[in-house]
């Protein structure tokens, strides 16, 4: 279960994540205003496959999984089972981001996500996050590059697993 954290860290540590890397600082201190820290356990589902999630998501510490809720091909050997018995995809862990997807397409998560270890998320509501991010187109644009990078690495990683 969620719960927002009485001591939460510093949103400073964010400036040097990926997904931030590179925007200016009055844009980032605007994020840092908007942003809200959150705790998870582990077992937590932080994102269910299918349900609109209007939040951007920064893992600040711990380890998430990300996983399908079923397979859908019906093939055995490249599924790989986790204690709940879905389709584990990859794991994620400091520094990534969650909900970046929406930000592209706006549509419902195509996968879940449930937290390994107790779990710190920083939290911005989508629309917040867009309607700042307009703003400054440059800043914009620089995290639209950031995605970019960061789902080629996942799909890279995703494909490799699959050879």
């Amino acid at each position: 279960m969620k719960r927002e954290a009485n001591s939460m860290p510093d949103f400073n540590v964010c400036r040097e994540r990926l997904f931030l890397l590179g925007i200016d600082r009055d844009t980032f201190n605007k994020l840092a205003d908007i942003a809200k820290y959150r705790e998870y356990k582990p077992g937590d589902i932080l994102i269910r496959e299918g349900e609109q999630k209007d939040e951007i998501m920064l893992i600040e510490e711990g380890q998430v999984e990300v996983f399908k809720s079923g397979n859908k091909d019906g093939n055995e050997k490249k599924k790989i089972t986790t204690l709940a018995g879905s389709e584990k995809m990859y794991d994620l862990y400091q520094g990534d981001v969650l909900g970046e997807m929406s930000l592209i397409d706006i549509e419902p998560p195509s996968a879940s996500v449930k937290a390994v270890t107790k779990v710190g998320i920083w939290v911005m509501d989508r629309m917040e996050f867009t309607a700042l991010l307009r703003e400054n187109l440059e800043a914009y644009n620089t995290i639209l590059s950031n995605i970019a990078r960061i789902l080629s690495r996942r799909l890279r990683d995703t494909t490799a697993k699959l050879a």
